[in-house]
């Protein structure tokens, strides 16, 4: 959502500025290519199963997993590894993956300044 510079003076004359998750929370650069990869994995996780009209329960049977553990993967809080394995066993190549992969998402945040 991008602010018009009405909304970003408000912003300031509250006491505000606006900033980066990165700079927020002090995070390296690895960190947060790290976040972003696992947003979009979570995100193209949920996207495809939806997609392919799989429930939660059914995509863990076909992983040999639990529904529990789909759920976490979907919410960004499972490892790579398990989303990468689900998107795989759905269908999507890894030419695919890579292809969601190189797309950035850009966020912003606020941080208080005094």
């Amino acid at each position: 959502m991008a602010l018009s510079k009405r909304e970003k003076k408000q912003i300031k004359d509250a006491g505000f500025r606006l900033t980066t998750p990165q700079e927020l929370l002090g995070l390296s650069d690895a960190e947060v290519q790290l976040i972003e990869l696992r947003y979009q994995l979570a995100c193209k996780l949920r996207e495809t199963r939806q997609e392919q009209q799989l429930t939660q329960a059914e995509l863990a049977k076909l992983i040999r997993s639990t529904q529990p553990k789909i759920a976490k993967a979907e919410a960004g809080k499972s490892t790579t590894d398990f989303m990468l394995k689900s998107l795989l066993a759905m269908g999507l190549t890894s030419r695919r993956i890579g292809e969601l992969l190189a797309a950035k998402p850009k966020r912003r945040g606020l941080k208080k300044t005094g």
